[in-house]
């Protein structure tokens, strides 16, 4: 399980690192590229240090997850604490973690820092 969980926090951690490409708005609807990885990442790149833009951010890392990482089911996150005047996020993502062994609750709790990039992704004791 500690296998599957460090795997896990790893491909979190690469989808929230990731910049999707710039595409104009309805590029790939076309050709059917816009749901693969070519569009893979966070697309709101230029980001104001409001409460609207954590919300957005939290809704593409939520709709990441989900979509990219099959080994969690109904993930939720919450935000713990903004410090909108660093522009710093911190947030807990709650999920079911799906292994072989069996489902087990998993929780994450995370730290965002926009200025620096900085992304610090760790198992909460809390579950």
């Amino acid at each position: 399980m500690d296998s599957a969980r460090d795997a896990i926090i790893d491909n979190v951690c690469s989808l929230i690192s990731c910049r999707a490409p710039i595409w104009p708005q309805g590029a790939g609807d076309e050709t059917g590229v816009s749901d693969t990885i070519a569009h893979l990442g966070i697309r709101n790149v230029t980001r104001s240090q409001s409460k609207s833009s954590s919300d957005v951010l939290v809704a593409e890392i939520t709709d990441l997850i989900r979509r990219y990482e099959p080994r969690l089911s109904q993930v939720e996150i919450d935000v713990q604490e903004s410090s909108e005047s660093h522009n710093q996020l911190r947030f807990r993502i709650s999920a079911v973690m799906e292994t072989r062994q069996g489902d087990e609750a998993i929780v994450l709790d995370s730290f965002l820092d926009l200025s620096s990039n900085k992304l610090d992704v760790r198992k909460s004791n809390l579950v």
